[in-house]
C-alpha cells in the first residue's frame, strides 16, 4: 500500500452507500492533502492553485486559511478535481446516516434472554446518559433483563466484546461495535452542553458529551486546530461554531454558550501517537494508535448502518 493510499484509508470514512473517492481531501481543518496520483501538468496545476491562493506546504499538507479555503476549493473544482471538505462530509452524514428522518424512540419493554457464557459481563446502552449500564443478575432469576426494543447491549468476556440489538419479541440481533453505536445514536435523548469562545478558539466540554459513534468522533478530531489536546475539552476554531454545532446536532446535542474559561484546562499533551475518547465518563482512556483507528474504520466500511 502506498503512502497516499494509507492516508486515504486513515481519513476517508464515507461508507458503503457510495464509492466516491475525492482527488483532494481536507484531511484536517484547513489542511488539504492530494490523494490522487498526479504527474506533470496535473500536479503543477494543483500546486499552483494552492500557492497562488496563499497556501503553504506543511508536514505533507497544504495549509490554507479561512479567507482562502472557499476560493481554493472552487478553483480546484473548476479544474475538474473532486475536493472533499469537512463541511461537505458533515452535510453528507446529515443527509444519510444521521438524517433526522432516521431518529426514533425505543420500543416497548420486553424480557430479553441473554446467552450464558462463563465470565460474561453484560451491559446495556443507556440512551439518556449516553453511557453503558451494567446488567446485574440475581441467582434466583433466569439470565435475562427487561429492556426496551431497540436497545443496544454488549457482552464482554475478557478483552472480547460482542454487540447486539434488542429486536421485536426480545430476540437479539448481532451487530458490529460500529453499527451498534450508529443505531444507538439515533435514539439518544436530547442534551445541551456548554461551549466557550476565547480569542480564535472554541471549546466544548468533552466529559459532558458521552459516547460517540466513530463517524462523529473522527470529524471532531479532524476539526481540531492543533495536534495538542487539553484534558476534558474538545478544541475547535471559533469561526467553526456553526459547523461544530451542526456536527453535534447529528447526535441530538445542542450547544449553548457557557461561562467556563479555557484556562481552566491548561494541561496539554501531544497526540502524535494516541487519541483520547470519552468512554463511560472517562475522557482520558487511552485508545488505539491514531492511524490504526482510522484504518480500521476504512477497512470496515461495509459495517456502516
Amino acid at each position: 500500500m502506498t503512502e497516499k493510499e494509507n492516508i486515504y484509508d486513515c481519513l476517508y470514512i464515507y461508507g458503503q452507500q457510495t464509492q466516491y473517492k475525492p482527488d483532494i481531501c481536507e484531511a484536517f481543518r484547513l489542511k488539504f492533502i492530494i490523494l490522487k496520483y498526479l504527474i506533470g501538468k496535473q500536479y503543477a496545476f494543483v500546486c499552483d492553485v494552492f500557492k497562488q491562493l496563499g497556501a503553504v506546504r506543511e508536514e505533507g499538507f497544504w495549509r490554507t486559511s479561512f479567507n482562502n479555503i472557499d476560493s481554493i476549493v472552487a478553483k480546484l473544482q473548476e479544474g475538474g478535481y473532486e475536493v472533499e471538505t469537512l463541511e461537505r462530509a458533515i452535510t453528507w452524514l446529515k443527509r444519510t446516516m444521521y438524517s433526522p428522518m432516521l431518529r426514533r424512540e425505543l420500543g416497548k419493554k420486553v424480557f430479553v434472554k441473554l446467552p450464558t457464557k462463563p465470565n460474561a459481563i453484560w451491559h446495556y446502552l443507556d440512551v439518556q446518559k449516553r453511557a453503558w449500564g451494567k446488567i446485574a443478575f440475581e441467582s434466583s432469576k433466569e439470565m435475562g433483563e427487561i429492556l426496551p426494543e431497540g436497545t443496544v447491549v454488549r457482552q464482554k468476556v475478557g478483552e472480547e466484546e460482542n454487540y447486539f440489538l434488542v429486536v421485536r419479541g426480545g430476540d437479539l440481533q448481532p451487530l458490529t461495535k460500529r453499527s451498534a453505536l450508529n443505531i444507538a445514536a439515533r435514539t439518544f435523548g436530547p442534551r445541551t452542553i456548554a461551549y466557550a469562545v476565547e480569542g480564535e478558539l472554541m471549546a466544548v466540554r468533552a466529559d459532558e458529551v458521552g459516547l460517540l459513534p466513530d463517524e462523529i468522533f473522527s470529524l471532531i478530531v479532524r476539526l481540531r486546530p492543533t495536534k495538542e489536546y487539553r484534558q476534558k475539552i474538545f478544541l475547535f476554531y471559533a469561526r467553526d461554531v456553526p459547523l461544530v454545532s451542526e456536527l453535534f446536532s447529528l447526535v441530538n446535542i445542542s450547544l449553548s454558550k457557557g461561562s467556563f474559561r479555557l484556562r481552566e484546562y491548561q494541561k496539554k499533551a501531544r497526540t502524535r501517537g494516541f487519541i483520547y475518547k470519552p468512554d463511560e465518563r472517562r475522557f482520558l482512556k487511552q485508545k488505539r494508535i491514531y492511524e490504526r483507528k482510522f484504518s480500521d474504520m476504512s477497512r470496515n466500511r461495509k459495517e456502516f448502518v
